[in-house]
């Protein structure tokens, strides 16, 4: 009687193998982990003919049953032979036809019809190579699998290593078999069925998938992310005891995106993951006009995906996982057509990177990051000299994760939606670095969360997720979304801070400003009066120190070197390079000329950048001036988008404006004395900093006022929202009281101002009818989901 292979599983007789991690490690010995065949729905056609091929190959080739090849292979793992069979004579007899029988399966997948879904095709190719290589073991010539697949082995056999768990043990147990004598079942499955380690498992096997994203073909991605997710869903349904299906959500989405892919391009998905990776297409098909047909509609196959997603009916634990290979299809689709719209496959990665910057600036990730078993929530470290090092190489460790947030295309708003903040994680870690002694008095305390705490933690967990999925289902805008997100985290914060009745109270009350600190800057305008009843003074937020060390030849000289991009494009160098005094009532110049230079800004913005990129230190030397580049580049935009106000504006300022000197001449002084102190006094970088702002504010509202007198509405509010795009990231956290009164919609005069004024599309990102925000953006939440956790438990 033939069986079939479902589109998630392959039949062999009495078990069936929901895809295997099948690495043989020497001759003679294959590690294939089975787990217990779930219900099934009915098989495909193409599934039923790929299931036929499958075994007449076998039948043809020698006149084995898969059946019994099957037992062969994994050692009596998937059922017993029959006994009238000589294991060794028969392992000999299929070696001799292994040539035969390799050749007739592995074209079988590429012959699929064109029909065929991606996952039903990935999944094809993942059983005849799962069969290659137990084939090759047993006959003492192993094939090596894919690079991708043996990484994915490998970094999910680390990751529970890490958790000193034995991973054939783990294996064995999913699979419900019979352990090695003299290991105890039990306590093997109460060391693996704990919170802690599903939520590291979790976030160690997530962090592998998206690590491999470079060396993974279309096909093996849906392997290796199938893989994953059955085998958490198998692991899920061990230890509660309930079984668990994560492959019909899946499948239910793949469906949806073949049916999005054929009405949308009349293509079949699978033909367009093969164009887009470079791939041979099928017989037949043109990938230049493939191609070209995917690019020129794609925003639609985008939509209708968010549809498929909307209507999955996927419970809660399994949406996150689909929306990641969402994402990870539409930036695959979108990185092609050269479209910089959605953020690129680096934010896939984006865990990964951040952990390096520990290496690059020497610190040693495991003391801060690892810890978790020795001394949990050691952010800063767990004794005095652990924390006195990380807090005197913080600055250069979130100038790295900054540096890689600015190098990925819509990182920056990406992460902001998932509630993701640098500069709030930043203040947030300066609160603990300036009062060491009072962290680690409370360390010890809050190393064993009490049950309130972790409710407390699980319940924003859980609203954060259940905010994303209303986001898909009910379309939420980026209003709305933001609102919901910092509801949340204060209710968090008020959670929390009753949580921990046994502590210190001046290590809670510390606490409970660092769990402020963490709220994103974003919040702090929109639910201002709320944060202020729960949250110490934001108006005096501490940031990151800037090391006193030499600075580099190249940083002293950083001005002369940008230089080399005025000249290439004819542009006065005080006009690019931003003081608090700098005169900027004709900040391009003539009209002429700055049409000019709007044109050309991209060239000249990128030959700055690349100069400030190759110089480490130049960055820090300019924010001491008050210069930050892209704050620069948001200013400009503000101006290049409305240049018929611009020209306006000129008229207005071509005159001059006596209380606008004495501004100018009382900020001077002061900046003057400022400099001296700090030279005199070698004042921290929060203390000249902490000033300097309050300089810049203060003028900035003397500035704005002293126009306010002479000019127009409109023309005010282009160059207040000009103004205020300019100021630099340190001032935006120490200041954001006053910026929030100063720098808004209503100071910007947007509603007389004509349409599209007010910056580039870059700086419009979170409106919402910004595209960069509503398409794929959200979908790539459930990939950044997975890193918040990880730092909400650490935290």
């Amino acid at each position: 009687m033939s069986r079939s292979v479902s589109d998630k599983e392959v039949n062999f007789g009495k078990e069936s193998i929901i895809h295997s991690i099948h690495i043989a490690k020497k001759p003679q010995k294959v590690l294939i982990y089975t787990v217990q065949a779930q219900p099934q729905t009915p098989p495909s056609p193409c599934v039923q003919q790929f299931d036929g091929a499958f075994r007449k190959c076998f039948q043809d080739n020698g006149g084995y049953q898969l059946e019994i090849i099957f037992s062969l292979v994994t050692n009596g793992s998937s059922g017993p032979l029959p006994p009238n069979i000589n294991r060794q004579s028969l392992a000999q007899a299929v070696c001799g036809n292994r040539q035969k029988i390799s050749g007739c399966i592995s074209p079988l997948p590429s012959q699929a019809p064109q029909q065929c879904q991606q996952v039903e095709v990935a999944m094809m190719d993942g059983t005849v190579r799962s069969m290659l290589q137990g084939l090759g073991s047993m006959c003492g010539d192993p094939v090596q699998p894919p690079i991708c697949l043996k990484n994915f082995d490998t970094g999910f056999r680390d990751c529970l290593q890490k958790m000193n768990i034995v991973p054939e043990q783990f294996f064995m147990l999913l699979a419900n078999q019979t352990l090695p004598q003299g290991v105890n079942r039990d306590q093997v499955k109460s060391m693996v069925c704990n919170d802690q380690a599903k939520n590291t498992m979790i976030s160690c096997g997530t962090g592998v998938v998206s690590k491999l994203q470079q060396q993974c073909t279309p096909q093996e991605q849906v392997i290796v992310g199938t893989t994953l997710q059955n085998m958490l869903g198998a692991y899920e349904g061990m230890c509660t005891g309930k079984v668990v299906q994560p492959g019909q959500c899946m499948a239910h989405f793949e469906s949806g995106m073949d049916a999005c892919a054929q009405k949308t391009f009349n293509i079949p998905m699978q033909t367009i993951m093969m164009v887009i990776s470079n791939q041979k297409p099928p017989p037949g098909i043109d990938a230049e006009a493939t191609k070209k047909t995917v690019c020129s509609k794609w925003k639609s196959a985008e939509e209708c995906g968010k549809n498929v997603i909307a209507n999955s009916g996927c419970a809660r634990n399994q949406i996150l996982g689909v929306e990641a290979a969402f994402a990870s299809i539409m930036i695959g689709i979108a990185t092609s057509c050269g479209d910089t719209s959605i953020p690129g496959t680096c934010l896939l990665t984006i865990q990964h990177d951040f952990g390096s910057c520990f290496s690059k600036v020497g610190l040693d990730q495991k003391t801060y990051v690892n810890n978790r078993t020795e001394s949990a929530g050691a952010l800063i470290g767990a004794n005095k000299q652990d924390a006195e090092v990380y807090c005197s190489k913080k600055h250069d460790l979130f100038t790295c994760m900054q540096d890689i947030l600015h190098k990925c295309p819509g990182a920056d708003q990406t992460m902001a939606m998932t509630g993701f903040d640098i500069h709030a994680m930043e203040r947030a870690v300066g609160i603990l670095c300036n009062d060491i002694d009072e962290y680690l008095e409370g360390l010890n305390c809050f190393g064993t969360p009490t049950d309130q705490a972790m409710v407390c933690m699980n319940k924003m967990t859980s609203d954060i997720t259940t905010l994303s999925t209303q986001q898909l289902t009910q379309k939420l805008d980026m209003d709305a979304f933001l609102s919901d997100f910092c509801s949340s985290r204060i209710r968090h914060v008020i959670c929390d801070s009753k949580a921990w009745p046994s502590c210190n109270p001046k290590a809670v009350d510390l606490k409970n400003k660092f769990e402020c600190q963490l709220i994103p800057s974003k919040c702090l305008k929109t639910h201002a009066d709320e944060i202020s009843g729960i949250c110490p003074s934001t108006e005096t937020m501490p940031i990151a120190d800037i090391d006193q060390k030499t600075v580099p030849d190249c940083a002293k000289d950083i001005l002369s070197s940008l230089n080399s991009c005025f000249q290439q494009y004819n542009v006065d160098p005080d006009m690019f390079l931003i003081n608090i005094t700098h005169d900027r009532r004709n900040f391009l110049g003539d009209i002429g000329k700055a049409q000019n230079l709007c044109s050309s800004k991209g060239q000249l913005f990128q030959c700055m950048r690349g100069v400030i990129a190759g110089c480490t230190g130049a960055r820090d030397a300019l924010a001491y001036w008050g210069h930050q580049q892209s704050a620069l580049e948001a200013g400009v935009d503000v101006i290049c988008s409305d240049l018929t106000l611009y020209g306006k504006s000129l008229q207005c300022f071509q005159n001059g404006n006596p209380a606008i000197q004495q501004c100018v001449s009382t900020t001077q002084n002061k900046m003057i004395q400022l400099t001296k102190n700090q030279i005199d006094n070698k004042l921290s970088s929060d203390k000249y900093f902490r000033d300097f702002c309050q300089l810049r504010m203060d003028h900035l509202s003397c500035d704005l006022n002293g126009w306010k007198a002479t000019c127009p509405q409109d023309v005010i509010g282009m160059k207040t929202e000009f103004e205020c795009k300019l100021i630099q990231d340190q001032c935006r956290n120490l200041q954001v009281g006053t910026m929030k009164n100063i720098c808004n919609d209503q100071t910007y005069a947007k509603n007389i101002r004509q349409p599209g004024s007010g910056g580039s599309s870059a700086s419009k990102i979170g409106s919402n009818d910004s595209t960069a925000v509503t398409g794929s953006v959200l979908s790539v939440i459930g990939v950044v989901v997975s890193f918040l956790s990880a730092l909400a438990a650490l935290l």
